[in-house]
This record gives C-alpha cells, structure tokens and sequence, in this order.
C-alpha cells in the first residue's frame, strides 16, 4: 500500500518542528466538550441521531450507468453489492452506514478504509469501519489528506470520509463542541429532577430553634436529621426535641420550570442537529395537514447534506477513472417520502396522466414487477396534446 509505504517519513515529519507550517491537524483540545456518552442520556439527543442515522441508513442505493441522458441501474457492478448489501464481512449496509452517520454528529469525523486486491479491484472487506478511538490523526501535508488511524497511514483516495460540521473542508467536528454548554444544561435540569424526585424534596433545610446550642449539640443535631432524611425506604422520618422545627429549603419542580426544560431541550437539540421538532415527537403546533411538507422538509434539511456527503465519496474513490466518467452512485431518496395510501396514488396518478411515469414505472416505484404490456411501458399522453410536428404535418394536409 503507497500510503503505509510512506509511513515512516509521514510520521518523522510529523514530529519535526520546521515542517509543521503545512500540516492542519483536526486534534484539538477536549476542554468544554461533553461526553458523547453523557450527551446520549437526553432523550432528544440520542433519538435524533438514531433518527438521521435510520433514515440514511435505510435508503436503497444502487449503481448506475449514464449513457447521455438515458441512465441504468447495473446491479451486477461490484461497487453495487459493497454498498447496497455488504461492505464487509462484519457489517451490512444498513449497520455501516447507521455507524458512519452517527460517529460523523457526534465524533465530526467517520472513516472507513477501502481495501483493494492486487488488480485494483474491491477487496471482499471493502469498506472498513475505523472505531473514532482508532483513529489518530487527520493531517494535511503539502496539499495531501493524510489519516493517521491505528492500522496504519491512509491517503485520502484510499479511504471513505464522511465530515461533520467544518470551517476548513478537511476535517469535521462533533455538534457536541459547540452545544456542550447548552446539553449540560439539560442534563443538570434532568439531574435536579431525579434527586428531586429521589429525596421526594428534601434537599437543603435549616433547624430552627428558641434555646442556645453548644457547637457539639448542633453538630450531632445536623449529622442526626442528614444521616436520618439521607436514608431509603419508603418512609424517612425524623424526630426533634421540644421546641424546634425543620424548615426545608428546596426548589419546587414547577420553580424549576422543569417540565419547560424539557421542551426547550427538544427544540434546542432539533436546532443543533437541524432536525424538526415533529421527528422528536414534540407535536406542538403539528396538523395532519402539515405531515407531508414536514417530512420534505426534514429529506431537504436533514437527510439530503449526508447523502450528498455520501454519493460523493462514492463516486470519486469507488470507481476507476474510465468508470468515474460513465458509472456513478445514487440513494433513493423517495423511499422516505412515501406518504399514505391515498396521497400516494393521486401523485401517481397525475405522475402517469402528465407524461412523466409510464405504468411500469410506477409498479418498480412500488417494488412491483413490471408487467411486460406494450401500453404500460410508455407514459400516456393526454388526447388533447399534439407535438409541433403533428401540427405541421397536419397544416400540410389541410
């Protein structure tokens, strides 16, 4: 492999000082970025990544041949099985896309090796999955992307990568950056509402009283009611001498605004993922009526960016450059817009009645076989219609 052949002068120039003028490297400091594993305990969160990640994931995606403006699906082609069935012996398509989408919100960066054979062609483990802990570095050396993982150094046209948010083009960053201090929020407003609902409200309080106490009586009386109140069970309950009272100083869950934070972390964490609320199922404002603009809407604003990402790596690192001119990769995305029954077949039938689908088509779109009938290979036309030509050629008659 050229790219570990060259793996020790990367790694020397790596480390010497005088060459670092060129190089870009995505490791930057960790501070203020909250745990992908804490940030996965809001609910939003972690249902919103599952979400775009599901819906990538799920996508039919084929190769296709491009012969001028006609164009076919070639399912004999290698590339078509590596990424349509199985990158790899461990993964499926559906799995290897859902973990490159998820590691790319939530690390910036998803990479996966290509292995080749010794005539070029796609290995059987094609596509490699590299675990973001395995993956060093991410380094740009004299115009050239390097990735430095644990097996080894990788050039770009050698492996698949899928970015998250970038200021460079190079690398990507995880959304947990820059919304770590508004996820901690949420998550200290969740923590509230657990030890809220764990010490049924008894969190701070004072013991009043008319007499004076020495500083041991008032130390053993403290330690007494915390070691008391700080016990399980159904019941605590704390007995005081005569004349004193236990006046609780707590936050009320309705003070807190708990049950606000919760909708302000719903549409905080649809703003950073840019996913619509309807998807967290915050239905808010959301009508039967509205359901299909909402679902383009999501395909245009949070699905179609990561396909794009996608077919684009595919398409210039997957193919051979006499392929790269003719063969070309594409996910099905009207495989997320099938809507009811009863929108389905009005769009089919103005699709057919307008010229656009022919019959067979139409029955492919709805994973039907094609009947074979002469009438149904070709989109109708309505009567009322001629092509200049005809007008011509009847102006002649006349």
């Amino acid at each position: 492999m050229f790219a570990q052949a060259l793996s020790d002068a990367l790694f020397t120039k790596r480390n010497s000082t005088s060459s670092l003028g060129g190089l870009f490297s995505f490791g930057a400091s960790a501070s203020g970025v909250i745990s992908t594993d804490n940030a996965l305990k809001l609910s939003a969160l972690y249902n919103g990544v599952t979400i775009i990640a599901n819906d990538i994931a799920i996508l039919p995606k084929s190769v296709y041949f491009r012969d001028g403006d006609t164009k076919s699906k070639q399912p004999a082609h290698p590339v078509n099985y590596k990424i349509s069935k199985q990158p790899n012996d461990n993964l499926t398509s559906f799995h290897f896309h859902k973990v490159m989408v998820i590691t790319a919100i939530l690390r910036g960066n998803a990479v996966a090796i290509i292995k080749r054979d010794g005539n070029g062609k796609l290995d059987k483990n094609a596509l490699n999955f590299v675990h973001p802990d395995d993956l060093q570095d991410i380094k740009l050396i004299d115009g050239q992307l390097w990735f430095y993982t644990k097996f080894g150094v990788f050039h770009n046209s050698e492996v698949i990568h899928i970015k998250g948010f970038s200021t460079n083009g190079y690398t990507g960053q995880s959304v947990l950056k820059y919304a770590a201090s508004n996820l901690n929020a949420a998550l200290t407003a969740e923590a509230f509402a657990e030890t809220n609902f764990e010490s049924k409200g008894f969190g701070l309080g004072v013991i009043k009283t008319d007499k004076s106490l020495t500083a041991d009586a008032k130390r053993n009386l403290n330690e007494g009611m915390e070691s008391r109140l700080s016990q399980g069970g159904q019941f605590n309950i704390g007995t005081l001498d005569e004349g004193m009272d236990f006046m609780p100083i707590n936050v009320s869950a309705k003070e807190a605004e708990l049950i606000n934070w919760k909708k302000i972390t719903i549409l905080d964490v649809c703003r950073w993922l840019n996913i619509g609320p309807h998807k967290l199922k915050q239905l808010d404002n959301t009508t039967y009526s509205s359901i299909e603009q909402q679902s383009i809407d999501h395909l245009q604003d949070s699905i179609l960016p990561w396909v794009t990402q996608f077919e684009n790596e595919y398409d210039t690192k997957l193919f051979t450059q006499t392929e790269a001119t003719k063969y070309y990769i594409k996910f099905n995305i009207n495989a997320l817009l099938r809507v009811d029954i009863k929108s389905r077949a009005e769009y089919f039938y103005k699709m057919r009645y307008a010229g656009v689908y022919s019959g067979d088509e139409i029955r492919v779109l709805e994973d039907m076989n094609p009947t074979g009938l002469e009438h149904m290979a070709v989109p109708l036309q309505p009567v009322q219609i001629q092509q200049q030509s005809q007008i011509n050629t009847e102006d002649g008659k006349d």
